[in-house]
């Protein structure tokens, strides 16, 4: 069974729509926590509103470490939910819990890394025709240029 690591202090909270039954979901995050495990630091993290409430967290060697990867546990946590879910009244929820490319101390691939997937998202947008914001462009927008 895994350590559940109390919650404590709420330090941040992000909400999100159940589509299906347009209920709240409650992602809150609260201060990393040292534990001395060997993975000396723990994230803690509660999501709510999908049933049973989902307990979890993120280890890090230290406070920050443990901070930055709370956001892909929380991300893995709802996708295994399989819930449909909306943040922002949008349907790709997963920008709220966004990923990101893992350090293997080497600047140059990382670089490199990155500008793979900076050319594939530019490349998928224009596909759909969607400007880097990923908003459609053209349509019903506002005008905003000065006459």
């Amino acid at each position: 069974m895994k350590t559940v690591i109390d919650l404590g202090r709420v330090i941040a909270e992000r909400e999100l729509t159940a589509v299906q039954t347009d209920q709240r979901v409650l992602v809150s995050v609260g201060t990393p926590q040292f534990i001395g495990d060997g993975w000396d630091w723990a994230c803690p993290y509660t999501i709510t509103g999908l049933g049973e409430p989902i307990h979890g967290h993120a280890h890090g060697i230290d406070a920050l470490q443990s901070l930055q990867l709370v956001s892909t546990a929380i991300r893995a946590d709802l996708e295994r939910t399989h819930a449909d879910l909306r943040f922002l009244d949008q349907s790709n929820w997963q920008s709220a819990f966004p990923t990101g490319v893992q350090d293997l101390g080497e600047a140059d691939l990382r670089t490199r890394i990155e500008k793979l997937i900076d050319a594939e998202q530019t490349r998928w947008l224009a596909e759909r025709s969607l400007p880097s914001s990923g908003q459609p462009t053209g349509g019903n927008a506002p005008d905003t240029t000065q006459a």
